[in-house]
Formats: C-alpha cells, structure tokens, sequence
C-alpha cells in the first residue's frame, strides 16, 4: 500500500485555514465552525468534518440556508486542496514511480501485482503506460469507461508460436480514496461514476502538469474516521477487494507513507494478522517515540516484538520513498521479496554501523 506523493507545506496548509476562516465570518456559520479546531487536522479529515456537517443540517434540521453556505464552503475548500496538493505535482519525469513498477513485475511468481493507494494523482498510471506495463483500475469501456470491480479479477493471457498459453503481467490498481479521473456521474448505476481521460501540458519550465478545470465533479472521498458511517459505493467495492486479497496466502502487504487516519483501513490490517500466512513491512517515517503516541500504532508496534509476521521500520531514511525503491525493494525475482527486504535493510544497517569490510 502507498500513499503521501506530496507533503504538507505551510505555505498550502495556510490557504486552506483562510478558507475556513473566511466561513467563519458568516452568521450562519459563526457557531459551527468555531467549535471545531480545524488547524490540526489534514484536508481530508476536515472535509470529513464539513461533510458531517453538511448532512446533519441537510437530512436532520433541514437548514437550507446553512446547507448551501456549507455547500459552497467545500467547494472552494476541495479546489484549493486540489490545487495545492494534487494538480502541482510534476509528471515530466516519474523515474521512482516508474522504477517501482518495474522491481514489483520483476518477480517472477507474481503475475498480478496489487497495489493500494490513498493518493488522488495518476503518477502510477502514467508510468505504467510510458513502461508499457498493463494496469487495471477496475474501469472499463471506450467512449464511457465505467467501475465494475469484477474486472479485478481478469487476467490476461499471451498465446506464444507453439500455441502455449502464458499469463501476462499486469498491475490491479486500486485507489481508496478516489482519483482526479473518477468524476461523479448520477446516469451511470450502480456507481455513478465515469473515468475520464487526462490530459498533460508542459508549463513554461518545462514541466509536466495535468490540465484539469472541472474540479468540483471530482470526487473526494472522506477520511471517515468514524467506523459507524457505512461506506458507499465504489469505496465499498475498493475496501473489499483490499481486504480479499491480504487474506490470501502467502500475501506480503508493504506499507508506505500511510498515517493510519482511517479506521476501516486500520481495522481491515489489524484484522489480516489472524491470517497466519501474511507478512507485512510497514515503513513509519516518524521515531518509535512519536509513533507510540498513536494508539493504533503503539498496538502494531508492542505486537512487532512477538509477531515475527511484522516488521516495522522507523525514520526518515529508511521510510523514505526515494531509498525504498532504489535501494531496499529487490529485483532480484528468484528471492523471497519479503525476506530480501529484511536482508538489504539489514545489510545498510550493518554498513552504517561501520562495519563494512
């Protein structure tokens, strides 16, 4: 599972704050928004918050002029966090991305790769494409590409000369929280969702960047830190095939960049280590110390110590996504991934301990 293609500046954080503060001038608004402290949370989890909002004055008090104010109030909010956190990443030259693909289809008893992911950029589709490795995200179709999950499950065969049949690799893309190209669409059932194709432009320094102006039909998908709120359709669809294929045997689920803010994520993990035949490496980019002070975390980690199934990794090197790729996924395809991650983390231990021949 990988998440966090862009971090959290101060400069972006900041936009998004004079939103809300800008809301809060507004009579109507005055009392609800001043009883949530809005400047700790991330986006997501505050689109969360004015989703809830949103729908109790909507469905519960029936409180139109409040609904409409919070309404216009998540528009502008979602447009900016898609401007500053999504639409500013650089396509022109993905190479970590492209890399990454490449170790994951080199290992040769894995025909069908899964990779889980919280990001909304098609960073991972557009290297797919440019390496000619054949990705599915669930869609199908020619002029209207609609979700149907059960396309998870189709693999493709390449007939050789002497008539043999052989499995062609491909990668099932599964984004949790959404995507830039999924666009609501009430006609197309049972999802009402389309995916629409992108297009890059190159800016005026040379970089690559997605061209996108209808924002507000992109779809965002709540943090839902409440495990009460019933998932909707396509996420239902998307947590279930997540929870499917961790259960299989001998699954090895990596984990990167992840902040464990949503508990049907953390509750789908947590519940995969009664399968016996899992191992997971979660890479966690901030020290034990901080991470204990995450409950959720502090459980997984006094698990670690007697789990031999997860390992757990700390810090900024070794959880960074430049020296995971380049330097502890293997590519060897012959080896066992899970144990050869734990040999070449072992190995830069060794060599930053001094103890290099």
């Amino acid at each position: 599972m990988y998440t966090g293609s862009k971090g959290i500046n101060d400069t972006a954080k900041k936009d998004l704050l004079d939103i809300i503060e800008k809301y809060k001038s507004k009579k109507e608004l005055q009392s609800l928004l001043k009883t949530v402290d809005f400047s700790d949370l991330s986006p997501e989890k505050v689109l969360d918050k004015l989703y809830q909002i949103d729908n109790f004055h909507t469905n519960i008090l029936s409180k139109k002029v409040v609904s409409e104010k919070i309404k216009r109030l998540i528009k502008e909010y979602k447009e900016i966090f898609l401007k500053n956190y999504v639409l500013e990443i650089n396509y022109k030259n993905p190479y970590l991305h492209e890399e990454l693909l490449l170790k994951l289809v080199s290992i040769k008893k894995q025909n069908h790769i899964n990779i889980f992911t919280l990001n909304y950029d098609i960073l991972i589709e557009v290297s797919a494409e440019k390496l000619g490795i054949p990705i599915n995200n669930g869609f199908q179709g020619f002029q209207i590409r609609k979700f149907n999950p059960a396309n998870f499950n189709y693999k493709n065969y390449v007939e050789t000369s002497n008539g043999d049949k052989k499995i062609e690799k491909s990668i099932n893309l599964i984004k949790l929280h959404g995507s830039l190209s999924w666009e609501k669409d009430e006609s197309v059932l049972p999802y009402n969702i389309i995916e629409k194709q992108l297009e890059l432009n190159k800016t005026d320094n040379e970089n690559w960047k997605l061209n996108y102006n209808n924002k507000e039909k992109i779809i965002i998908y709540p943090v839902q830190t409440k495990k009460s709120y019933t998932l909707d359709l396509p996420y239902s669809e998307m947590f279930r095939q997540f929870n499917d294929v961790i259960n299989k045997t001998n699954s090895t689920l990596f984990i990167m960049g992840y902040s464990f803010s949503d508990e049907h994520i953390n509750d789908i993990i947590e519940n995969s280590l009664s399968n016996p035949f899992i191992n997971i490496v979660l890479f966690l980019y901030s020290n034990q110390e901080e991470c204990i002070k995450n409950e959720y975390l502090k459980k997984l980690i006094t698990r670690a110590y007697i789990d031999s199934r997860l390992t757990i990794f700390f810090g900024d090197t070794l959880s960074d996504f430049e020296n995971i790729v380049s330097d502890i996924l293997p590519i060897e395809a012959e080896k066992n991934p899970y144990r050869e991650v734990i040999r070449q983390l072992e190995e830069l231990v060794r060599i930053k301990n001094g103890d290099e021949e």
